[in-house]
């Protein structure tokens, strides 16, 4: 299924965060903590904190942060500077020179050959970074196709827990959902963009989900044939988004009108029963 999840209310989503590290031995792995979804990469501890979803390590690995974006002012985002140093001292606050356990997929790194991992200081209590950022409103929820359905899941809830309490960030109109009807008021940057899709075109490298009628103004979401396999059922999913009301996530850019290149279904939501 796309990423169309039930509604939960705000405590619902904050109960079933903290029931990640209260569970018994015998709980479940997701029941008990989310990142043992993934296998245990081992300890190391943080030297540095250089941005709210990335982690220095003493060995010299780097590690993002797996299932979270949060803001980069080094690419002109329109958080700047304020958004981007409180993500990065709220990360820094719970890990730098701490003792973190990390847990992913064996061998996944990003295109900068940084480790794509779930970090966690070891208490007690644990501490889950990727929880943590997000209920304190600093990072948007934002995976990979690799990501486990679960983790993905949990992480939209808290979102949309701390979207609703103005937590953080989210008391900015810098940080707020933008309208897709309105493309002009778009800008450049991670977004998050809302709106009723109109017609989906095609072209033999890319589909289009149009959000107007002229994509050389209006907001346009752009799936390669290419990230297929990101997509339950294809690109027959994507077909599948015509008439419905969707939130799109991901990085902002031009192409006529602006534009989200679109990799994974986790980056789509379907709206009509989630706000």
């Amino acid at each position: 299924q796309w990423s169309s999840f039930p509604v939960r209310r705000r405590f619902a989503a904050i109960l079933l965060a903290s029931a990640c590290f209260a569970g018994s031995r015998g709980a479940s792995a997701s029941t008990r903590a989310p990142w043992l979804q993934w296998p245990d990469s081992g300890t190391a501890t943080v030297a540095a904190v250089p941005s709210g979803d990335t982690l220095e390590l003493r060995d010299g690995r780097v590690v993002a942060l797996a299932g979270l974006r949060a803001p980069r002012a080094a690419f002109g985002e329109h958080f700047a500077e304020a958004g981007f140093e409180a993500a990065r001292s709220q990360l820094a606050a719970a890990a730098n020179g701490r003792s973190v356990r990390l847990f992913g997929k064996p061998g996944e790194r990003d295109r900068l050959g940084r480790i794509i991992a779930h970090a966690v200081v070891e208490g007690p209590p644990a501490t889950w970074l990727q929880m943590t950022q997000i209920t304190a409103g600093v990072a948007h929820a934002y995976a990979a196709n690799t990501e486990h359905p679960e983790i993905v899941r949990l992480l939209l809830d808290l979102e949309v827990a701390a979207r609703r309490a103005k937590i953080g960030l989210w008391r900015q109109a810098a940080f707020a959902i933008r309208d897709a009807s309105m493309p002009k008021a778009i800008p450049l940057g991670f977004q998050l963009v809302e709106g009723h899709v109109l017609a989906i075109g095609e072209s033999q490298q890319s589909l289009f989900v149009n959000f107007g009628a002229d994509w050389r103004l209006d907001f346009t979401a752009i799936v390669d044939r290419n990230d297929r396999d990101g997509f339950v059922g294809g690109l027959k999913g994507v077909r599948a988004l015509m008439g419905k009301h969707i939130r799109v996530r991901g990085a902002v850019i031009l192409r006529g009108g602006p534009a989200i290149r679109v990799r994974t279904a986790y980056a789509i939501e379907t709206l009509e029963d989630r706000r």
